[in-house]
């Protein structure tokens, strides 16, 4: 039997928010006044930038703002437009905020343009003091490190389905004539790589199908906190450097040497699962080692292939190349004397890495038991992405901006750092990743 599913409408969730503020906010409010001081956690920086901007008396405090966006996310108000709507029909909300009057959307898109880089230093500080407890939670799962992207599609007419059928429409009408032109495949070759109006809504493959989207990368430990946010177009920062994670879990696309090299030599990773991509392995026989590391034959095991010098490519790891020992130059022609040869070309080749050694061998022996154990811990951070966009409804709102995009997704990072100290304080570890079930 198929199973069925019921699509969410607005007023279901107005319903469900207006219930929660109605009948449980004193209390939510209240737990969340014991155990949270939201301006402690707020860097001096932040508070300098908010008042040294403006050069005079701000009408709503930083803590405001910041309290009325973060509980935004806590409690899935999709839209700023709702949260205006519920902080006007409910004065604990209102008050727990600090308003004494609501302000206009415009002032809320316009705090997260403004003070961007600041909201993402308050997130970072945030990881910082949740690290020792998530340590004291559950030290082994708090060591792990599990990597994911995604992205939240934007606003855009690329992203409008009629433009891309409209599109179809007109290459059917062009080539009807011409069978072996697929239209479909065409269309999606024709569509821009990036958004007109927003040049950072970049042609991904999200979901199962083609969007225009901004991507993001999301590194969490093995309890599903978040530990990093970087969106693709910024350098990758190290910024925890007292973090010391042992174990790193990550899909088959992180199976590059590289990788392997960033992961053992700057995160110092003892074990790397990560599963082998078919598409960096060759179909031929499989060439062995030796006890010095060099490859040898495939048909031949005691016979080491000939070193022939250090390559150097743009875009690909430093590796040594190794050849066919049974190989040699004839009348400037080269001739393979092998009888079984193992390749089609004349002599096999391959290749040697710095960090070939982790990949073969990761600190854990694959396709083991304990392997599948620990390897299913990685979809905590499918999980994490999940609850970003969906419960934390940053995914679907109708904006193309790029900055107030990343506004929303280090908002979301803050009240998911917010809720492991609440729910830490309250001696709650079973509500670290949400405090909703605390306000039912």
């Amino acid at each position: 039997m198929s199973a069925k599913f019921h699509q969410i409408s607005l007023k279901e969730t107005f319903s469900e928010c207006q219930d929660l503020f109605i009948d449980d906010a004193p209390s939510f409010f209240q737990l969340l006044d014991e155990h949270l001081d939201l301006e402690s956690f707020i860097p001096d920086s932040f508070f300098n930038a908010f008042y040294r901007s403006l050069g005079r008396k701000r009408l709503y405090p930083l803590s405001v703002f910041l309290a009325a966006l973060i509980l935004q996310k806590i409690l899935s108000i999709p839209t700023d437009s709702l949260l205006i709507l519920f902080l006007n029909l409910c004065k604990e909300l209102r008050d727990f905020c600090g308003f004494h009057k609501v302000p206009d959307a415009p002032l809320f898109t316009r705090f997260k343009q403004d003070f961007l880089p600041f909201i993402e230093e308050m997130f970072h500080q945030l990881v910082d003091f949740t690290e020792p407890i998530c340590l004291a939670i559950d030290s082994s799962l708090a060591q792990m490190l599990t990597f994911d992207t995604a992205g939240i599609e934007l606003y855009v007419t690329e992203n409008n389905p009629k433009t891309l059928n409209a599109l179809i429409r007109r290459l059917k009408a062009y080539y009807k004539d011409n069978p072996e032109v697929d239209p479909y495949m065409m269309a999606y070759g024709l569509m821009p790589s990036q958004a007109a109006s927003s040049p950072h809504a970049k042609q991904l493959y999200i979901n199962g199908h083609f969007c225009h989207a901004n991507e993001f990368a999301i590194l969490t430990n093995g309890l599903g906190i978040i530990r990093h946010i970087t969106f693709l177009d910024d350098d990758f920062k190290q910024l925890h450097p007292h973090f010391q994670p042992n174990t790193f879990l990550g899909d088959s696309a992180f199976d590059t040497i590289d990788t392997y090299g960033f992961l053992k030599n700057k995160f110092h990773i003892s074990r790397a699962l990560i599963p082998y991509n078919t598409r960096n392995e060759s179909s031929l026989d499989k060439v062995g080692y030796n006890l010095y590391g060099y490859p040898t034959c495939p048909k031949d095991p005691p016979l080491d292939m000939k070193y022939l010098g250090h390559c150097h490519e743009k875009g690909r790891a430093d590796r040594d190349k190794w050849g066919c020992p049974k190989v040699h130059m004839v009348k400037g022609q080269w001739v393979c004397d092998c009888t079984e040869p193992c390749s089609t070309a004349k002599g096999r080749t391959t290749y040697t890495y710095e960090n070939m050694d982790f990949r073969i061998f990761p600190g854990i022996q694959r396709d083991t038991d304990e392997w599948e154990s620990l390897y299913k811990i990685r979809t905590i951070v499918e999980r994490a992405i999940n609850h970003f966009k969906i419960n934390m409804c940053v995914a679907g709102r109708r904006t193309r901006n790029h900055i107030t995009t990343k506004a929303d997704v280090f908002l979301a990072g803050i009240a998911s750092q917010l809720t492991v100290i609440v729910a830490y304080r309250m001696n709650c570890p079973q509500y670290i990743r949400s405090l909703k079930p605390l306000a039912a």
